[in-house]
């Protein structure tokens, strides 16, 4: 039922608003943050903050720059396209085209640009990661 919910496809789900609410469930068990006087749920925090990442990421923007938000995950990256996981949830991926700067020379290069980028999505099995998400001041 759950892989209906989340839109199951050839081992990956993409995060649908109901995958969003189940994936929050599944953190807030987890563990909670407290800061200034509220707490804060795990889930909130990783999800924000992982939204917030992928939104930081453009066409044109370096593979660099995409390390530092993301990193790498599973076997089978090419100079042209690479998968990543949220530095906070390895439940969350997304994937990145870019245009190399120099294949021959500098195979994935930190300089290569992007091209396009994945919605993020739910990558299962999961395992939820011990690093804290950033604290963001709430509204």
């Amino acid at each position: 039922m759950m892989a209906r919910l989340l839109g199951h496809r050839e081992g990956m789900m993409k995060i649908s608003g109901l995958g969003l609410f189940a994936l929050a469930g599944l953190l807030a068990s987890q563990q909670t943050f407290h800061r200034a006087g509220k707490d804060l749920s795990t889930c909130c925090s990783v999800i924000d903050a992982t939204i917030h990442d992928h939104a930081m990421l453009k066409p044109g923007a370096t593979r660099g720059e995409v390390e530092k938000l993301f990193r790498e995950a599973g076997i089978g990256a090419t100079d042209t396209k690479s998968s990543y996981a949220s530095r906070y949830c390895s439940c969350l991926r997304l994937d990145v085209t870019y245009k190399p700067e120099d294949a021959a020379k500098h195979p994935f290069s930190p300089k290569d640009i992007v091209v396009a980028k994945s919605n993020l999505y739910i990558q299962v099995p999961c395992i939820l990661l011990s690093t804290p998400p950033p604290q963001t001041e709430g509204p």
